[in-house]
């Protein structure tokens, strides 16, 4: 309830996120008595951000490359 206050979102739409975030792995869900503390898991989002940043330097190399072609012509 705390969590979905700082959201525009209705609480079953917020719901759905953290469902789909917790099957995703990048929340774990604890029981706290009758709610739940949400634990963000940072691994997988630094595989991703891995992943990520290898492509911005090859698509950052090929747009230097045709900018320098371009300036050429």
């Amino acid at each position: 309830m705390a969590l979905a206050a700082g959201f525009e979102q209705i609480r079953p739409a917020i719901s759905k996120h953290l469902k789909l975030l917790c099957d995703a792995e990048l929340v774990i869900a604890e029981p706290a008595g009758r709610e739940r503390v949400y634990c963000l898991q940072g691994a997988p989002l630094q595989q991703v951000a891995g992943w990520i940043d290898a492509y911005r330097t090859h698509w950052q190399v090929s747009l230097d490359n045709l900018e320098e072609l371009m300036e050429k012509s």
